[in-house]
């Protein structure tokens, strides 16, 4: 028969007591690895949308968007701004400043008051013609260019087309938890 001294039998729980120690410290480092990388899916994760206005599928993650994305996004916006008319002005600028920073509602709210009470006074209808599309998800930004068509409704107007106004639209965005929303508006006149 074997006789264990107290010394031999704390010597064997000290052991044990080590490798428990060893055990919980590499459980913690895998929980700790486990934790970063499901924070880092979580922000990374990337979505694919496929809505009726575009042609392919659009990407989309809580830290960037694609181009497809901010294109349909981009003739979203233009469309509420500009194909428009003297009934509707109101609920499409409406529209438009949902999806408006709120750094730059201040900016370009009073531009849309002006607008749309102009529409209205004269009665117009307008539509943008898109011609091209230039788009930088990196920076945020698109470059739209394109034809503004306006029409007077007002009766009497003999001639009720304006002439045609050929612009470059740069939009910038900003993003930022899944938002995608507009931080800046400029616009020219293409021969300028």
């Amino acid at each position: 028969m074997e006789f264990k001294t107290q010394k031999d039998v704390l010597q064997d729980k000290t052991a044990r007591l080590r490798l428990f120690e060893k055990l919980c410290l590499i459980l913690a480092v895998t929980c700790l690895i486990s934790a970063i990388a499901c924070v880092y899916t979580l922000r990374h994760r990337e979505v694919v949308l496929v809505p009726m206005n575009l042609t392919g599928s659009a990407t989309v993650s809580n830290s960037a968007v694609d181009a497809s994305y901010l294109e349909a996004i981009a003739t979203t916006l233009i469309n509420a701004r500009y194909n428009v008319n003297y009934v509707d002005v109101d609920k499409m600028h409406q529209f438009l400043l949902q999806y408006t920073d709120n750094s730059f509602l201040p900016t370009l709210s009073p531009v849309l008051v002006a607008e749309a009470a102009d529409i209205k006074s004269q009665q117009m209808t307008s539509l943008f013609v898109v011609d091209s599309v230039k788009a930088d998800p990196s920076n945020l930004t698109m470059e739209i260019s394109g034809t503004l068509q306006e029409w007077s409704n007002m009766v009497g107007n003999n001639n009720n087309s304006l002439p045609d106004q050929s612009k470059v639209i740069d939009l910038q965005f900003s993003y930022s938890g899944g938002q995608l929303k507009l931080k800046g508006w400029g616009e020219k006149h293409a021969n300028q």
